[in-house]
C-alpha cells in the first residue's frame, strides 16, 4: 500500500517513516487522524500507452532534466517548453508511430509523470 501526504504530495510505503520522520515526531491518537493528513495513493494512468515509448521518453526528459514539456501535432513529438518560444522543437524527441500520442493536446503542456505514470 502506498500513502500520499495531502499537504506535500510526498508518496511513501514506509509506516514507520510516516509514524517517526515525515510527521516531526507528531503522534496520532487514531486512524481518522492520520487520515487527516495521509491518503491512500492511486497511481495515474499513463497518457503513453506503449512501456518501451514511455522508458524512451522517461530517459529522454531526465538526460534533460525536463519535469513538464510540450506536445507539437504537426511533429509528433514532444518538445522541451524551455526554447526560444513556445513553438521551437528544436530540443525534441519523435516517434514514427502512428497514433502514438493520439490522446494529446497539440501545444498542450505535459508532467513526465502524466505521460509515463510513476516511477516504481
Amino acid at each position: 500500500m502506498k500513502l500520499r501526504n495531502k499537504k506535500t504530495g510526498e508518496i511513501t510505503t514506509d509506516f514507520a517513516y510516516i509514524l517517526l520522520e515525515a510527521t516531526d515526531y507528531r503522534t496520532y491518537d487514531s486512524i481518522s487522524e492520520l487520515c487527516k493528513d495521509w491518503e491512500d495513493y492511486k497511481p495515474v494512468e499513463p497518457l503513453i500507452k506503449d512501456e518501451k515509448i514511455r522508458k524512451a521518453v522517461r530517459a529522454w526528459a531526465e538526460a534533460n532534466e525536463y519535469d513538464t514539456v510540450l506536445y507539437d501535432k504537426n511533429e509528433n513529438c514532444i518538445y522541451s517548453p524551455y526554447g526560444s518560444d513556445n513553438t521551437d522543437t528544436s530540443v525534441s524527441i519523435t516517434f514514427d508511430l502512428e497514433g502514438m500520442f493520439k490522446d494529446l493536446e497539440h501545444r498542450g503542456s505535459y508532467t513526465i509523470t502524466e505521460l509515463c505514470g510513476d516511477e516504481e
